[in-house]
């Protein structure tokens, strides 16, 4: 009885480890990237809110501001100005969190 390559212990056993580098490596860029997309929300929702309470910023300049993101980016999907007031509401019940941890500790 012939026992080929991909039928040998030594190959299942480096495919299984090959398939557990792929899977965690995987999993790994999954939680990086939904890092990542968190920090730019939480960023532009600050980039919003600040410039809104300073120079009055409403829901117009949010419709122009999505419409000038979309321009320079417009396969980008979120920049909605209904998204970019979620980003806004997000910065701030996330500072409000943060102050509050502050009060705490």
């Amino acid at each position: 009885m012939t026992i080929t390559i991909q039928n040998s212990k030594e190959y299942l056993e480096a495919l299984e480890q090959a398939r557990n580098l792929l899977q965690t490596s995987h999993e790994k860029l999954l939680k990086s990237a939904n890092r990542t997309s968190i920090e730019f929300r939480l960023s532009l929702g600050q980039l919003i809110e600040e410039n809104s309470l300073r120079y009055d910023w409403g829901k117009s300049v949010l419709e122009r501001f999505s419409e000038d993101l979309l321009l320079h980016f417009p396969n980008t999907l979120g920049l909605s100005p209904r998204n970019l007031g979620y980003m806004r509401q997000f910065y701030s019940e996330y500072k409000l969190h943060e102050q509050q941890k502050q009060k705490i500790y």
